[in-house]
């Protein structure tokens, strides 16, 4: 509604335009009587986290060293796009405990919340853009409902 306003107050602008001369100045459209949304009046987001613990399988436990970078990284259940990730080290002795909440998502002020998948992967170049032959990764097997404090990652393929 808004476009044809503006192009009700334009159109007779161009019309009186002749070839190589300027526009004449135009007048703003009238200001919408609708109500703006006040976004500081809108409640945070739910927040929740997902705890657990990262075991390694037998047959790939050679292949992870103690101070390798650990992503966990919850996705999107539905969109599987990542909503939230946290880096650990690699202990020595395994399981390794781990948490994701709020303040580990990516989009700064967004929450925690719904279904997720959680994955984790053991990064050797310490890099989490890249995923390199040799990284080892894991995943909760189906869906966590947030919140949750028992899941399960067990590190058993390695790409």
């Amino acid at each position: 509604m808004k476009n044809i306003a503006l192009f009700v107050v334009l159109l007779p602008l161009f019309a009186a335009c002749k070839k190589d001369e300027p526009a004449p100045a135009a007048t703003a459209p009238a200001a919408s009587a609708q109500p703006s949304l006040d976004v500081g009046n809108l409640p945070p987001p739910p927040e929740g986290s997902v705890s657990g613990v990262i075991k390694v399988a037998p047959a790939v436990a050679d292949k992870v060293k103690p101070g390798d970078t650990i992503y966990v990284i919850a996705r999107n259940g539905a969109t599987n796009a990542a909503i939230a990730v946290v880096r650990l080290t690699a202990p020595a002795q395994w399981p390794l405990p781990f948490m994701l909440s709020g303040s580990h998502t990516m989009q700064p002020g967004s929450g925690l919340f719904g279904k997720v998948k959680v994955e984790a992967r053991v990064d050797k170049d310490g890099d989490a853009m890249t995923k390199n032959p040799g990284d080892v990764v894991g995943e909760v097997q189906g869906l966590v409902e947030v919140p949750a404090t028992d899941a399960v990652i067990t590190l058993d393929k390695v790409l």
